[in-house]
């Protein structure tokens, strides 16, 4: 049997950065460390943090007050921060700077008076997290049957964002989707989708 590797492969610089994040927090403050949601979707790392004093939780409310609490590399809502304040813990955001980046795309455009259709899987933390950072200006569009129905708004300008670790191609065809109704739709001046996710996609491509 022929196993072929990709290159590149394995996680990315901001999985790297959180999951280092967590160790680094136990190392300086001990055990436990909690963390709000799976710092990775690898359940080989998630298990072996947790041998070392992670706690993963799904809600902040499964963490004793004035504890340590990671976010993340997927990013939160401001209800979130604003949680975690109130509950006084002590919080460490372990977000994606390539996350962020849209979370402060969103809040540029719609102090511009821009409706956003973001491009993204309902359910998914990083999806939640930046919807929740404007969610009366923002329409979710998970594919392109859904973007052949969806309605925005007609008296806004609309700007298009989408989730960073979607697939490059299937994204376009959604993009294409939507302009083909909204012929007005933006891009934003910089791809939103992670250059490490399309260089793994690109990688996988070139192996077939």
């Amino acid at each position: 049997m022929e196993i072929l590797l990709a290159n590149p492969r394995c996680y990315c610089a901001g999985v790297d950065r959180a999951v280092q994040i967590v160790e680094l927090a136990i190392d300086t403050f001990g055990a436990p460390v909690y963390v709000r949601k799976e710092i990775v979707h690898n359940q080989f790392v998630v298990n072996r943090l947790r041998d070392l004093g992670a706690v993963f939780v799904e809600e902040l409310s499964e963490v004793p007050e004035d504890s340590l609490v990671v976010f993340s590399a997927h990013g939160v809502a401001p209800s979130i921060h604003e949680e975690a304040k109130e509950r006084q813990l002590r919080v460490i955001d372990a977000s994606c700077p390539l996350v962020t980046k849209v979370h402060l795309e969103v809040l540029r455009f719609v102090k511009e008076g821009y409706h956003i259709a973001f491009i993204g899987r309902k359910g998914h933390e990083e999806v939640e997290g930046t919807m929740g950072h404007a969610p009366d200006h923002i329409t979710l569009v998970e594919d392109v049957e859904q973007a052949g129905t969806v309605e925005l708004p007609s008296d806004k300008k609309l700007m298009v964002l989408m989730q960073t670790t979607l697939s490059v191609d299937d994204t376009k065809v959604v993009v294409n989707a939507l302009r083909e109704r909204y012929p007005n739709l933006e891009l934003p001046p910089t791809e939103d989708i992670c250059y490490a996710t399309q260089n793994r996609q690109d990688a996988v491509k070139e192996m077939c």
